[in-house]
């Protein structure tokens, strides 16, 4: 009988073990995810900066000329 209670305790640790494996994949696909999706976030935002900074040039370099 206690054999069988060893059997049935390391059964289910087994499986908590799995079960923790599984989390542990899961959390390191979405922290790969969220990293993917952070430099995609500041590659988007450097370009919006680059073109804000354009257009300010263009209308700066505009506004100098009516001026003349």
């Amino acid at each position: 009988m206690e054999r069988v209670r060893n059997i049935d305790e390391y059964m289910e640790i087994i499986t908590k073990l799995r079960k923790a494996k599984y989390q542990v994949e899961v959390a390191e696909s979405l922290k790969e995810y969220c990293t993917d999706l952070i430099q995609e976030i500041k590659y988007r935002f450097n370009i919006a900066t680059s073109e804000i900074v354009k257009l300010a040039s263009e209308i700066m370099l505009n506004d100098s000329k009516k001026q003349r």
